[in-house]
């Protein structure tokens, strides 16, 4: 940063944004509007995706900011997921949650170069490096705001956003080419899993109840573990609900358990177990893999159910595939329950009563299981080769941007105003006194 050119100024954030309007809906009169939350974007190609439709009335209480067209959104709750998105013109005067920071650009900076930003991997390093919190990891809006801003002249800042959307239009093309093509494996997925519950007629087998199959379904312990740390071979640990991914367990996903507490052996996984999320946002309530192979040591987390086969009826391997099936992730998720996307619940009785499709032959079962690695390692291999892929558009992105934001990109023209009288500009403005907006000093809820 201290090799800026010489025509730019190193600010922050705050120092080129403006306040945001916000709304009270209890005092606002009634309407249809597009409410941007969370989970409204597309964190790979950073845009809005699917913004909700609903009445003002009935939208959440942190439904309160009004967007304009060319804000940034920058999601302040886990900053490492790149929850980020500039307004489009289709979304002005729509309603953003207040899990946003909302970036507005001040007349002599460019939106698009604020989002661009915004988006560089120093801007979300620097920010997840200060998040704070253990189960909702977050940061505050004024740390957004006190982020260090490249400035450059404000044609300088025109020329810059031109070439990176030149570069990026490139990438993207690629990108979007390598997203339909994982989306086609994800499908065909589906297609093996569905088949493999299959007769050869094309008729499902017959269903027994899971509690048939299975013993006892336990859940564990979710004490207050460190989390800046992955344990040590010789520590207890306590796994987190992300080691639970569809059919596959990440043994590394675990946080150690404080030495001022006493292992809890009974519930210590092992291989040969089956692992089912209970409790979460409803996409990650419910998801089943078999546990090949345990890291010594490791706990239940309380968050998640462990039960095993009577491999008199069914193989573990199996009914991995078959609870990941289609038809049976259906079920799954009709006996979910909440009030809310993100805090879902899987009830111990209703999974029970799951029906799961079963050869009554063991040897079939075991055909069929070898049949579906067989298909699903190619997927595995595809879908990783298409992974390497993303993650390499996502590094030239991040070099463009970081010659972007380091005045290389761009040649610099001596005819452009310097961006040190732009900025004394905005400061002298700021220091007039204006009319608060209404409620921009109240306290933000998060998301």
């Amino acid at each position: 940063m201290n090799n800026l050119p010489a025509t730019w100024v190193l600010c922050t954030i705050a120092d080129v944004t403006a306040p945001v309007e916000m709304i009270d809906a209890a005092e606002s009169q009634d309407r249809d509007i597009r409410y941007v939350d969370i989970s409204s974007i597309d964190n790979i190609r950073n845009r809005i995706a699917e913004p909700k439709h609903l009445r003002l009335s009935s939208a959440p209480s942190r439904a309160r900011q009004i967007l304009k067209s060319g804000d940034v959104l920058f999601a302040t709750v886990r900053p490492y997921l790149r929850n980020i998105a500039q307004v489009p013109e289709s979304l002005d005067g729509e309603i953003a949650s207040t899990g946003f920071a909302v970036l507005r650009a001040v007349d002599g900076v460019n939106p698009s170069y604020l989002f661009y930003k915004s988006i560089s991997r120093d801007f979300v390093a620097a920010l997840t490096g200060e998040q704070y919190g253990v189960s909702y990891p977050a940061v505050k809006e004024d740390q957004v705001r006190a982020q260090p801003f490249e400035l450059p002249p404000t044609n300088e800042q025109l020329r810059i956003v031109a070439k990176i959307e030149e570069l990026f239009s490139e990438i993207d093309k690629g990108l979007d080419n390598l997203l339909r093509a994982r989306s086609q494996l994800a499908l065909f997925r589906l297609v093996v899993l569905n088949r493999a519950m299959q007769d050869d007629t094309g008729r499902q087998f017959p269903t027994k109840l899971l509690s048939e199959l299975i013993g006892p379904i336990n859940q564990g312990w979710s004490p207050k573990c460190e989390l800046n740390r992955q344990p040590n071979d010789s520590e207890w640990a306590i796994i987190k609900t992300t080691a639970v991914q569809p059919m596959k367990y990440d043994g590394t996903e675990c946080k150690p358990l404080p030495l001022d507490l006493k292992p809890r052996p009974n519930i210590e996984i092992n291989d040969g177990d089956l692992l089912m999320t209970r409790k979460g946002p409803r996409p990650r309530t419910g998801v089943v893999c078999y546990v090949k192979k345990a890291r010594p040591r490791s706990m239940l987390c309380d968050t998640v159910y462990r039960f095993r086969c009577n491999e008199d009826l069914i193989l573990p391997e199996y009914l991995e595939l078959a609870l990941n099936s289609p038809r049976v992730v259906e079920e799954i998720n009709s006996r979910k329950s909440g009030i809310s996307e993100s805090g879902i619940s899987l009830n111990h009785g209703k999974l029970e009563s799951l029906p799961v499709p079963v050869p009554f032959n063991k040897h079939h079962q075991e055909f069929i299981v070898s049949q579906v690695r067989e298909r699903l390692s190619l997927i595995d291999n595809a879908e990783s080769v298409i992974a390497d892929q993303i993650s390499h558009a996502a590094s030239l992105r991040q070099s463009i941007l970081k010659k972007a934001f380091s005045g290389q990109l761009v040649m610099q023209d001596q005819g452009d105003q310097p961006a040190s009288m732009l900025f004394e500009r905005l400061r002298s403005e700021r220091a007039k006194p204006t009319a608060k907006l209404s409620r921009t000093d109240k306290k933000k809820e998060v998301a």
